[in-house]
């Protein structure tokens, strides 16, 4: 649909507004694949695409579709991991943790937060933990 525009981020921008409309009609799965059609227009833009990869977890959540939002914060905090920047990588931790415990998943959300925790400290970025 938005794919004949050259410019990506005008279509990435179009599929996140198209995306927000699903959601507001109720059709959360319309909704994710917007949301992945935006992604495939700013993959060499991390930092758009970990917003974009945000707000598919939102969507999963909003869904009641828990185990694949776990899926997408485990991708972010590897991102994270790999892009070297422990302010984004203990958000991602965070935003994990939160997901897990919202699941009633104690362990795995309290191990995420600690390892945010940990990561914050030894980074000196405890005010984002």
């Amino acid at each position: 649909m938005y794919n004949r525009t050259d410019n990506k981020e005008e279509a990435a921008i179009s599929y996140q507004q198209m995306a927000q409309v699903r959601k507001d009609m109720n059709d959360p799965e319309g909704a994710i694949v917007d949301l992945q059609n935006a992604l495939s227009n700013v993959r060499e833009k991390p930092d758009e695409a970990i917003k974009i990869k945000q707000e598919i977890a939102k969507t999963y959540i909003s869904d009641d579709q828990v185990d694949k939002a776990i899926e997408v914060n485990k991708e972010l905090v590897e991102e994270a991991k790999q892009m070297d920047d422990p302010k984004i990588e203990i958000q991602q931790l965070k935003n994990l943790s939160e997901v897990y415990l919202d699941a009633n998943q104690t362990t795995a959300g309290i191990k995420a937060l600690r390892e945010a925790y940990d990561l914050a400290i030894k980074n000196g970025e405890t005010m984002q933990a």
